[in-house]
């Protein structure tokens, strides 16, 4: 079930995303979901469950239906290894990253009752 809760919550958040930064007057033209990527010769190999860019910044997104500790740590060896990826591809943008945590099922239940 929590596989597919983070699935469902992907769905819903990643669109969204870009509609709440545009509210802060920063802009992404594109919007992947699940992307992939390897470089075998560099042993590099992530996934990720978005990825937000524009000609000068990308945004590297995990959605998680619960937070810890561990997470964040994957997080930062995800970033580690973005910014190793990117600069062996000559990509030369600002690299960030965003945590998204959902609600529990039950407070999303709860407050659609009312």
């Amino acid at each position: 079930m929590g596989n597919r809760l983070g699935d469902i919550a992907e769905q819903f958040l990643i669109p969204a995303l870009r509609k709440k930064f545009r509210e802060f007057r920063f802009s992404f033209g594109e919007v992947s979901r699940n992307v992939e990527w390897e470089n075998e010769s560099h042993g590099l190999s992530m996934e990720l469950d978005a990825l937000l860019e524009n000609g000068s910044h990308a945004m590297v997104v995990e959605v998680k239906t619960k937070l810890d500790k561990a997470d964040i740590d994957e997080q930062r060896g995800r970033m580690d290894k973005a910014r190793r990826y990117a600069s062996l591809r000559g990509d030369t943008r600002q690299f960030y990253s965003l945590e998204v945590n959902t609600p529990p099922l039950g407070a999303v239940k709860k407050r659609s009752e009312k």
